[in-house]
């Protein structure tokens, strides 16, 4: 132990460029580690969520209208006729065990400019379809923010958690005049709002065009940051938006046939269809529901369409179809990522391996001669090979436990450092089996010779 001891005191400058080496190495191994797990747990939430289910391969369609302006008024001036099967079919959408029905309304909150808003929540809009800034929405009175109204199985279906407050309840959606509008709101506003918060702010459809009268809302939740739907309305690559910077309403059911009531139903007929039956399958059920809701003269305008792979359906939704959905490329986007993790790990030991293999060459040298002279005093190989292990080992341990002291102290977790250990008792066998062979290579008298 003495001569080991001696050896590496005289080749320290060597050892300290092996033990930084495996303590960056380590390092690196942990956090990648750390990260390719993190990637693919969120790919498995991912194909959870939007690729299968226990039931098989899932799809999302969406649902939209396009009443015409003679339907349109015909609904909004009837008794009530149109309405009321328009609301037996979203009902029957719903409730329906063949498909599973989101409704999605993204008419926007504009709160009362009285109150701050950062610029960053701002629905932007103005005649011409550009930005809408701050002043001019001042000069307006109110700020337009981004708001979505899902029906309650929005946030099941896209796995949407809550960091304080608690979720909205079928208590929730009745609304009336005078009573508070309970909201939930992404994580980006707890910069600005508390649980409990009050504001109040206008929401055109539900209210009097003549004599509008804010709305109270008061804060019932948060959720947590980083978390994503996914938007049918988005034609980009990307089809998936942060909930950080949207409030979030219950959908809300206004009592009566009055225009408050049909220009709320009206909005909350678009939304998500997910089904597992293939989309001719799913269109074919779709078609049954609005027969059965009694709006079969209205099935041209009440449609069910493919985005994540194109559009199919007729009017404004024909265009080309994908060659690949994008949900599914994005499935194999995030298992890809996990994969290059792994690749990084195998790039990274193997260089790391390679020059200590190198360095503890030069320091194994100057070791040969006592070798040498111990195997002429009656002395086997295999002493030799132990001190090689025991003169790997030691840089190589010291590098290890500096590095999971500051794995375990960033929080890289149990599994890494783990991992890391397994990976450290590897890079010694393979160093130590790399000086061993070397050493193997020569006979004693070129050893004694060599000195």
């Amino acid at each position: 132990m003495t001569d080991i001891i001696f050896t590496l005191r005289k080749n320290a400058g060597k050892v300290l460029i092996i033990i930084i080496l495996v303590l960056l190495c380590f390092i690196s191994v942990g956090y990648i580690f750390t990260n390719s797990n993190s990637s693919e747990e969120t790919a498995e939430t991912f194909d959870e969520t939007y690729i299968k289910d226990e039931n098989g391969e899932k799809n999302f369609y969406s649902v939209t209208e396009l009443f015409d302006d003679d339907v349109y008024h015909e609904y909004m001036n009837d008794r009530g006729e149109l309405y009321n099967r328009l609301k037996a079919f979203r009902s029957n959408l719903i409730e329906s065990d063949r498909l599973d029905y989101i409704s999605v309304s993204t008419q926007m909150i504009e709160v009362l400019s009285d109150y701050y808003v950062s610029d960053k929540f701002f629905y932007l809009y103005d005649e011409d379809g550009g930005a809408m800034g701050r002043e001019a929405m001042k000069e307006y009175g109110c700020f337009a923010v981004n708001t979505l109204m899902p029906s309650l199985k929005f946030y099941d279906e896209f796995s949407l958690k809550l960091s304080e407050g608690r979720m909205f309840n079928e208590t929730d959606v009745s609304f009336s005049e005078n009573a508070e509008i309970p909201v939930i709101m992404g994580a980006a506003y707890t910069d600005y709002y508390n649980l409990g918060d009050v504001f109040y702010g206008h929401y055109a459809i539900l209210e009097d065009e003549e004599n509008p009268e804010a709305l109270k809302y008061r804060i019932i939740g948060f959720l947590e940051p980083k978390q994503f739907f996914y938007d049918n309305q988005s034609l980009s690559f990307d089809p998936f938006t942060a909930c950080d910077r949207y409030i979030f309403m219950p959908p809300l059911e206004v009592a009566g046939t009055g225009k408050e009531a049909r220009l709320s139903l009206l909005t909350q007929l678009y939304g998500i269809v997910e089904s597992n039956k293939g989309f001719e399958e799913t269109l074919k059920i779709f078609n049954d529901i609005i027969n059965e809701s009694g709006l079969g003269q209205y099935e041209s305008s009440l449609v069910l369409y493919d985005a994540t792979s194109g559009f199919t359906g007729d009017n404004d939704y024909d265009n080309e179809i994908l060659e690949e959905p994008v949900l599914k490329r994005f499935s194999a986007m995030t298992h890809a990522v996990a994969g290059q993790y792994r690749i990084m790990v195998i790039i990274v030991l193997c260089c790391v391996i390679s020059v200590i293999a190198l360095l503890m060459s030069g320091i194994l040298k100057e070791r040969f001669y006592d070798f040498g002279v111990k195997m002429l005093c009656g002395a086997s190989r295999s002493v030799a090979a132990k001190e090689i292990v025991l003169l790997t080992a030691v840089p190589i341990l010291s590098g290890d436990i500096i590095a999971s002291i500051v794995l375990a102290a960033i929080g890289a977790g149990g599994l890494s450092v783990l991992i890391v250990q397994g990976v450290c008792l590897s890079v010694i066998f393979i160093t130590s089996a790399i000086g061993i062979l070397y050493f193997r290579r020569f006979s004693i008298f070129e050893i004694i010779g060599k000195e």
